[in-house]
């Protein structure tokens, strides 16, 4: 219903909008000469539709709401209803499959897989970076963990940077045993720190520029915000770190 509101609050009281199912609205416009137009649309409607989230479920709000356009000028492209419709279509496709939360027109004149999308560099660090930003490790899945491992590797590498990885078993299969750990592996290490979660009770870290001799200090922290929880005080840890570089040779 706000979208709906924000889509009218865009168009004028001449020009047609409407809802076709689901999450996807049509709008036609009179009188709009250039992309600049649709461009300005598609900046103010991302905008909006977060905030208006943010009012409804709080300013912690991390949907990755966004809003995306595909379309087309008449009568350039055609008369017939359905005809736009389907290239406006096209349009949209593209946009999803470049990173969304943009604009795509369709043209005639190129291929329907050279359809130009455009984001401002704002809207594209909006796009790649983390919504709302949480303090403490950077806590993954399992697969994007790999992801971020290989990139270390390279780092290392080509650059021979401080890189460290640690393997972390808590001796507890207690849900809110291991929920509490996680918790204080978030706190105990930095913002440029990566964890994430193998199976139920083992934890995988990588230690960004942090100096081989300062495992220990992280392993000592780690017991000391454990003791903060009762329930952890009495689990154990089996502790394992080894440079990255030392694995690759």
């Amino acid at each position: 219903i706000k979208f709906a509101e924000l889509i009218k609050h865009v168009i004028r009281s001449t020009d047609i909008a409407g809802r076709m199912g689901g999450d996807e609205f049509i709008a036609f416009c009179q009188n709009v000469p250039n992309e600049s137009i649709i461009e300005d649309k598609t900046i103010y409607l991302n905008k909006k539709i977060v905030e208006a989230a943010k009012q409804y479920m709080g300013e912690d709000m991390n949907i990755p709401l966004g809003v995306s356009i595909g379309a087309v000028f008449a009568p350039y492209e055609g008369t017939d209803f359905h005809i736009l419709y389907q290239k406006a279509d096209k349009a949209l496709y593209k946009v999803k499959q470049n990173g969304k939360h943009g604009y795509a027109v369709y043209s005639e004149h190129s291929a329907s897989d050279e359809i130009t999308t455009k984001h401002k560099m704002s809207d594209i660090h909006k796009i790649l970076g983390e919504r709302n930003e949480a303090q403490g490790a950077y806590f993954v899945e399992l697969e994007h963990f790999k992801t971020i491992y290989r990139l270390a590797v390279r780092l290392v590498s080509n650059y021979q940077k401080e890189i460290h990885f640690i393997n972390v078993t808590l001796e507890s299969n207690n849900e809110s045993d291991i929920e509490d750990f996680r918790n204080v592996l978030s706190k105990t290490l930095r913002k440029s720190d990566c964890i994430t979660q193998n199976g139920k009770n083992q934890f995988f870290i990588l230690l960004i520029e942090t100096k081989t001799e300062g495992s220990d200090m992280v392993k000592q922290r780690i017991i000391n915000n454990m003791k903060e929880f009762a329930n952890l005080s009495k689990c154990k840890l089996d502790f394992q770190f080894e440079t990255i570089h030392a694995l690759i040779q």
